[in-house]
């Protein structure tokens, strides 16, 4: 707080506590990501996912300070919150051509929703090496080819 110029009555305005700033910072960081996805058609996902893996990179020390000094369900529990809103859109659109069951949706979610959050914090877990942009794209592929395949058979 000295270092920002601000006073512990002014931080306890704005923050509940220190895992309210991180949630802050990763809010923001999280909101950009989604963004690029979003807007990246299957040509520029590449380009996306790249934009991405930068912007991680650029809050390198940030990002491995909190996954070291926060537990690991935490960073895995927003990770998870993060990521549900964008593969929920991709599944509900998707499986519009399937009749299936909301239970079967909600499974979909949280097993993608888990790969990524294991990827990104295996990737941390390894200090943050090269090689991530390739492993996204392989999840990617992997969610993209085997999403249709699993709303058929879970269709009823």
């Amino acid at each position: 707080m000295e270092l920002c110029g601000i006073s512990r009555q002014t931080f306890y305005y704005h923050f509940q506590d220190l895992y309210g700033v991180v949630e802050w910072q990763f809010q923001i960081m999280s909101e950009e990501m989604l963004a690029y996805l979003k807007s990246a058609d299957s040509k520029d996902r590449q380009r996306a996912l790249e934009i991405i893996v930068e912007k991680m990179r650029e809050n390198k020390p940030l990002l491995l300070n909190i996954y070291r000094a926060f537990p690991r369900s935490y960073l895995e529990r927003y990770i998870i919150r993060w990521s549900q809103p964008f593969l929920r859109d991709q599944i509900r659109e998707r499986g519009k051509r399937y009749p299936i069951s909301e239970e079967a949706v909600e499974f979909l979610i949280d097993l993608y929703s888990f790969g990524i959050a294991s990827i990104l914090l295996n990737w941390l877990d390894k200090g943050m090496p090269g090689g991530m942009v390739e492993r996204l794209d392989f999840f990617y592929i992997m969610m993209d080819k085997g999403l249709e395949d699993a709303l058929r058979n879970l269709s009823h």
